[in-house]
C-alpha cells in the first residue's frame, strides 16, 4: 500500500522530484528526493464503478477494478507469488504504474464523454498524465468506440472481459488486445454442449444488439452450421435502451416454442430480460432449459442475490440456468491477496479514496472470493506492465507499447497468458465449463441468493461430467426431446375395437377347427366319416387351427417388446403357409383321389387309395413352402419395422407413423410363396373340373370344387385389396383376419356342413330301424344301392357318370 500512495504522492507534489517526459510519449522519467529514477507509466481504467452514475456495480466493476489495483501493487512491489519469477524478470525494469479510475456506467456514450472530454484533453504532465494505455472495458460495446478512439490517438485498449471477435478487426481497431479469449469459444462450447450433452436439434437465442451481442450470435450460428444435422436456431434480437424490444424478443422465443434457450444477455439488461421471460412463462418453469454466456456470470459470485420482496421473479427466473464460461482453476495465491481487500482497512481506504467522494460505500463490501474475471484483470494490468518493461526506448508511445504487448508472455493468474498477432488470447489454450445456478430461500435480510456448482468441464472436445445439473422442475433429469415441444405421434396402432373383432375371428377359426376335429373324431366310424377318411379330415382342421391361430400374432403391437414383435413377424408366414399346407393338401389328395377313382373305374379295375398317397401332395408342397420360409428367415427375416408417413408438424417432424412386419427381401419371398399357393389351387380346380360328372349321394368332389374355386378367388381378391391399406393398421389387420377366417371357413365349410347334415339323416334312419319301423321293400331296394354306392368310394371304383 505504501508504494501506491508514494507514487501517487509523486504526481501530486511536482516539486519535490524532477520529471521528464516528451511530446510523442506519455512516459515521465522521475528522479526522487533519494536520487532514484524510475520511469512513471499511468494506467486509466474505464470500467463501470457505476451502473447509472450513484449506484454501486460491484460485479464487472468495482471487484474488477479492485483486482486491478492489486496487480499495480504486486508490480510496483515485484511481488511474484502470482506471476512467478517476475521479480528476476523485473530485476532492470525501472517501470512503476499507477492509475485512475474512470466511471463508464456500461455505457458507450458515457465511456465516450470521458474519454474526449476528461481524458484526451488534458495537456500531460507529471499531476496530470495521459495514460500509456487504457484498461477495459467491460462490454464490448463500450470497448469498440474507445478503441477506435484509442486507434486515433495511439492509445491502447486493454480489455479483461470484452469478447466480441469484431474487435480482432485491426482496421478498424488498431491497438486493442485482451486477456479474454473472442466468444468464438464460448459460442463453441454452447453449441457443443446443447447437441452433446442434452441432444438438441432447436435452440432460441436471444441477443444484446450490440458489437459483443451481434458477434457472439454470429459465432453461434457458425458453429451451429458446423454440427451433423446443423443446429436450427431462432434468433430473436432486443435493444437494450428499450423495454418494448425486450418484450418482442420474449415473444419470439415464446412463439417458437423452442425448449433450449441461449442468452446473450448485458450484465445492466439481465434483471428486465429475465422478468420478461418469466412472465411470458418460458423461464423458471419446468421443461424451459436456459443457458446464459459469462455476461451473466454475477450469478456466479457469492454474495449475489435479489430482492425477495421486488425481484422474486428475476430470481425465480435465474433458477436452475446454466452459464457457460471459462475455466479456469482457482489461484489460491490471489484469493489470499483478495482477502486484503477487505481484512486491510487501509487498502479499502485507499481504494475507496480513488472514487468520487458522492458515491456512498458505507454498506460496500468485496466478495469472499474472486471471480475468473478478476483473474483476468489482474493479467491485463500485468500484461501491460511487463509489455512497458521489454520496451527498448525510454519514452514510448502506444504504437511500442502494443507491439511489445502482442509478444508477451508470462504464467499469471489465469494461467499461461499469451496473445495471438491480433492482441487477442487464443482460446484453444482455455477450457470451458457449466455452471449450474440453483437459488437459495430468502435469508434473514430478504434476499435470494444463488448457489453456483460446476457440472460439466469441456476438455479438447469431449464434455466430461463432474456433478448433476439440477433442471427447473427441481430434478437432475434432462428434459426429453431435442429443444422442442413435446412430439405427440399418431402411431396408428390398431384399436382396440379392431383388435377384438380379429381376435374374434381367431377364436371363431380355432373353435370351429377344434369342434369340428372332435365331431370327426366321435363320428369316426359312421359311414359319412370314413369315406372321407379321418386322416383327411384331421389334417384339414390342424391346418385350419393354424391359419386361424396367425391371427393372434398379427394383432401384436407396441408396447410389446421389440424381440417379441420380431418373433411374431416372422411366425405369422410360418403359420399361414404351414397351415394352408396342411389343409389344402388334403383337398387336392382327395381331388387326384377321385380323379384317380374315376379313371380305374373306367377301366373297370380295382384301386386302393392308401394313405401314404395322401402324404405326397403334402410332403411335395410342405418341403416347397419349408424350403422358401427356412431361407426367409436366415437370409432376411421379418422385423417389426415403424416406418414415418409424410406428416409433418410446423417443426418438420413426422406426426404419425405404422408399424409393420418388413425385409429387405419380403417382396421376393411373398412372390414365391404366392406362386406355390396359385399353383396349387389352379392345380386343384383344373382336377375338379376333369371330375365335375361324377355322381353319387355322397360324393364330395363338387364341394372340393366349390372350397378351391373360393380359395382361388379370396386369393386373388385379397391380395390386391391387402396392398391398398398396408399402410393403415387396423383396415390392414381387419381385412387380413377376414382374409384368414374366409379361407379357414372355405375350406371347412363346403366339406363338413354336408357330413354334418348326412351324419345326421343316417343317425335318424338307425333311429327309426331301431324303433322297430320296417320300411318297405321298394324302399329298401332303393336305399342299399345307394349305400354301396357311397362304400365304393372308399374300397372300390363303382362310380357312374350322370346323364346328360
Amino acid at each position: 500500500l505504501d508504494c501506491l500512495k508514494y507514487y501517487d504522492e509523486l504526481r501530486s507534489s511536482p516539486e519535490n522530484v524532477l520529471a521528464q517526459t516528451t511530446s510523442s510519449s506519455h512516459v515521465v522519467r522521475v528522479t526522487d528526493a533519494d536520487n532514484t529514477t524510475f520511469r512513471l507509466c499511468h494506467l486509466t481504467s474505464m470500467l463501470p464503478s457505476t451502473n447509472d452514475g450513484k449506484n454501486l456495480q460491484p460485479d464487472f466493476g468495482l471487484y474488477t477494478e479492485a483486482a486491478g489495483l492489486l496487480a499495480i501493487l504486486d508490480f510496483n512491489n515485484r511481488n511474484g507469488s502470482i506471476v512467478p519469477n517476475l521479480k528476476t524478470r523485473l530485476k532492470d525494469c525501472n517501470v512503476r504504474l499507477t492509475m485512475e479510475f474512470q466511471d463508464t456506467q456500461f455505457s458507450p456514450i458515457e465511456a465516450s464523454r470521458v474519454l474526449t472530454q476528461e481524458i484526451l484533453l488534458r495537456e500531460h504532465s507529471l499531476t496530470n498524465p495521459q495514460p500509456i494505455s487504457m484498461i477495459g472495458a467491460t462490454r464490448s460495446a463500450v470497448s469498440a468506440p474507445l478503441a477506435v478512439l484509442g486507434g486515433i490517438h495511439k492509445l491502447p485498449l486493454i480489455s479483461y472481459g470484452s469478447t466480441s471477435s469484431q474487435l480482432d478487426d485491426k482496421d478498424s481497431y488498431p491497438y486493442f488486445g485482451r486477456t479474454v479469449p473472442t466468444n468464438e469459444g464460448d459460442a463453441v462450447a454452447a453449441v457443443s454442449y446443447l447437441r452433446h450433452v442434452l441432444g438438441a436439434t432447436h435452440c432460441g437465442v436471444i441477443y444484446v444488439k450490440d458489437g459483443f451481442g451481434l458477434a457472439f450470435l454470429e459465432e453461434f450460428l457458425r458453429a451451429g452450421r458446423l454440427l451433423d444435422p446443423p443446429m436450427n436456431v431462432i434468433s430473436a434480437p432486443y435493444d437494450p435502451e428499450a423495454e418494448a424490444s425486450i418484450e418482442s424478443a420474449i415473444g419470439i422465443l415464446r412463439h417458437s416454442r423452442f425448449k433450449y434457450i441461449f442468452g446473450i444477455i448485458s450484465t445492466p439488461t439481465y434483471g428486465a430480460v429475465m422478468r420478461q421471460a418469466y412472465n411470458a412463462g418460458i423461464a423458471g418453469v419446468p421443461g424451459m432449459v436456459w443457458f446464459l454466456s459469462s455476461a451473466s456470470g454475477q450469478l456466479t459470485t457469492e454474495g449475489f442475490g435479489y430482492d425477495a420482496t421486488t425481484q422474486a421473479d428475476i430470481a425465480a427466473a435465474s433458477n436452475s440456468v446454466g452459464i457457460i464460461s471459462l475455466d479456469i482453476d482457482d489461484n489460491d495465491a490471489f484469493s489470499s491477496l483478495w482477502g486484503t481487500l477487505e481484512s486491510n482497512a487501509a487498502l479499502k481506504e485507499y481504494f475507496v479514496s480513488k472514487h468520487d467522494s458522492e458515491l456512498d460505500f458505507s454498506s460496500f463490501k468485496f466478495a469472499a472470493l474472486p471471480s475468473y474475471w478478476e483473474y483476468l484483470q489482474y493479467d491485463a494490468i500485468m500484461a501491460v506492465g511487463l509489455a512497458a518493461c521489454d520496451v527498448k526506448e525510454e519514452f514510448f508511445n502506444g504504437r511500442d507499447l502494443f507491439e511489445k504487448f502482442i509478444q508477451t508472455s508470462f504464467e499469471g493468474a489465469s494461467g499461461l497468458v499469451e496473445f495471438k498477432s491480433s492482441g487477442t488470447r487464443d482460446y484453444t489454450s482455455l477450457s470451458y465449463k457449466v455452471e449450474n445456478i440453483v437459488a437459495r430461500s430468502p435469508n434473514g435480510q430478504g434476499r435470494i441468493l444463488f448457489d453456483a456448482k460446476k457440472t460439466s468441464i469441456l476438455e479438447g472436445s469431449q464434455w466430461i461430467h463432474v456433478d448433476s445439473f439440477i433442471y427447473s422442475d427441481g430434478t437432475a433429469t434432462k428434459p426429453a426431446g431435442s429443444g422442442l415441444p413435446i412430439l405427440t405421434v399418431d402411431l396408428n396402432l390398431i384399436g382396440d375395437g379392431a383388435r377384438i373383432v380379429g381376435l374374434l375371428f381367431a377364436a371363431l377359426a380355432m373353435a370351429s377347427s377344434l369342434g369340428l376335429a372332435i365331431w370327426t373324431i366321435v363320428h369316426r366310424k359312421s359311414v359319412v366319416v370314413r369315406v372321407s377318411q379321418p386322416f383327411f379330415l384331421g389334417m384339414i382342421c390342424i391346418g385350419t387351427f393354424m391359419m386361424g391361430s396367425s391371427i393372434i400374432f398379427m394383432s401384436l403391437q407396441e408396447p410389446v417388446s421389440q424381440t417379441v414383435l420380431d418373433g411374431a413377424c416372422m411366425l405369422v408366414p410360418y403359420l399361414l403357409s404351414v397351415g394352408f399346407v396342411t389343409a389344402f393338401s388334403a383337398l387336392l389328395s382327395k381331388t387326384l383321389r377321385i380323379n384317380k377313382l374315376m379313371s380305374h373305374s373306367q377301366a373297370c379295375r380295382r384301386v386302393v387309395v392308401r394313405r401314404q398317397d395322401v402324404l405326397i401332395p403334402f410332403m411335395t408342397l410342405f418341403a416347397i413352402n419349408l424350403i422358401i420360409l427356412v431361407s426367409w428367415t436366415a437370409i432376411d427375416p421379418l422385423e417389426w419395422v415403424r416406418t414415418e408417413k409424410r406428416s409433418f408438424d410446423e417443426f418438420g417432424r413426422s406426426v404419425e407413423s405404422y408399424g409393420a412386419c418388413e425385409s429387405e427381401w419380403q417382396l421376393v419371398f411373398n412372390i414365391l410363396i404366392g406362386m406355390v399357393v396359385v399353383c396349387s389351387l389352379l392345380v386343384a380346380n383344373a382336377a375338379n373340373y376333369r371330375a365335375r360328372h361324377i355322381s353319387g349321394e355322397l360324393h364330395e368332389g363338387k364341394w372340393i370344387s366349390l372350397s378351391t374355386l373360393i380359395l382361388l378367388e379370396a386369393t386373388i381378391i385379397g391380395i390386391p385389396a391387402l396392398l391398398t391399406v398396408s399402410d393403415r393398421p387396423t383396415e390392414f389387420f381387419l381385412m387380413r383376419s377376414a382374409l384368414v377366417v374366409i379361407i379357414c371357413a372355405a375350406i371347412l365349410a363346403p366339406l363338413f356342413v354336408p357330413k354334418i347334415i348326412q351324419a345326421r339323416k343316417d343317425d335318424y334312419s338307425t333311429r327309426r330301424r331301431r324303433g322297430g319301423q320296417r320300411s318297405s321293400g321298394s324302399e329298401r331296394s332303393r336305399m342299399l344301392p345307394s349305400r354301396s354306392s357311397y362304400l365304393a368310394g372308399e374300397r372300390s371304383s363303382s362310380f357312374h357318370k350322370e346323364r346328360p
